[in-house]
């Protein structure tokens, strides 16, 4: 079975706190975007097996394979 996966770009910063260890989370706005990307037509939230974080958009890019864990919405401030 083929691995479902999200694919994310970050900057610098984000990228190697998240490769470090020190940031456990990754935050998207609520846009109709991400709201495309993350629920299906039914407003039920996809599921994925990895999430695949890349740093940039060169070619040669660093990239790191997480497991997917989930998905939350927070009320907007």
């Amino acid at each position: 079975m083929k691995k479902r996966v999200l694919h994310l770009t970050l900057k610098k910063e984000p990228f190697d706190q998240i490769a470090r260890k020190l940031k456990k989370e990754e935050y998207r706005d609520q846009k109709r975007y991400w709201l495309v990307r993350l629920y299906n037509k039914c407003l039920y939230v996809k599921t994925f097996d990895e999430i695949w974080f890349r740093n940039g958009y060169t070619k040669d890019r660093p990239f790191m394979r997480v497991k997917f864990k989930g998905t939350t919405q927070r009320k907007r401030r």
